[in-house]
């Protein structure tokens, strides 16, 4: 369309009997680019709005993750004194203004995080504050679970992973099944 324009510009002068046609032509590119033009706004709009939804999808995920999950089972374990000490150490140690964006999930899964990097011998409210001042929190959907893993990291705490069930002795059980019959029937050597 930019090309057509250019060159009914520099087709040369027009004649008196040719001003009808470029005048319709001129007008049907303008209102072509304009439509081209809330088109491609809309289709920004649309592709904003899959982004959001996007987002929203990945949010949801990342919440029924795994490693959230563990977080979240080994939180709820926390003798309720202790989480309550931990919950009040986050929720001071957070901007003002970010305190209505913490959801109590949230606030859960830093408070079992701090306890955990208190048992690994750190000071909690040193790190909640290390984590708070480190870089921005206004854009994060629940400012807690960027704190939890920003505190994760800074005190050096272990990734969260899945423990086998422990036995009345207090040993980890073995969960691995039984080796596999062979194609011919014969029992597999096991290989642990």
């Amino acid at each position: 369309m930019r090309r057509a324009a250019r060159d009914l510009l520099l087709a040369g002068p027009i004649r008196p009997e040719d001003g009808g046609a470029l005048g319709t032509a001129l007008c049907a590119l303008v209102s072509a680019l304009v439509t081209a033009a809330r088109w491609n706004a809309a289709a920004g709009h649309r592709q904003q709005a899959a982004a959001s939804q996007a987002a929203e999808l990945a949010w949801r995920a990342y919440q029924e993750s795994s490693p959230v999950r563990q977080l979240t089972a080994a939180a709820s374990t926390l003798p309720p004194a202790v989480r309550a000490r931990h919950a009040a150490t986050a929720t001071t140690a957070l901007p003002e203004h970010l305190r209505g964006a913490v959801t109590p999930a949230g606030i859960a899964l830093l408070a079992g995080t701090l306890a955990e990097a208190e048992h690994a011998g750190h000071h909690p409210q040193s790190l909640i504050i290390r984590a708070v001042t480190s870089r921005e929190l206004d854009t994060a959907t629940d400012p807690a679970h960027v704190l939890t893993w920003r505190i994760r990291r800074l005190a050096d705490l272990p990734a969260p992973t899945r423990t086998a069930p422990r036995t009345a002795t207090g040993h980890a059980r073995r969960t691995n099944p039984a080796p596999a019959d062979d194609a011919h029937g014969r029992p597999r050597p096991s290989r642990t």
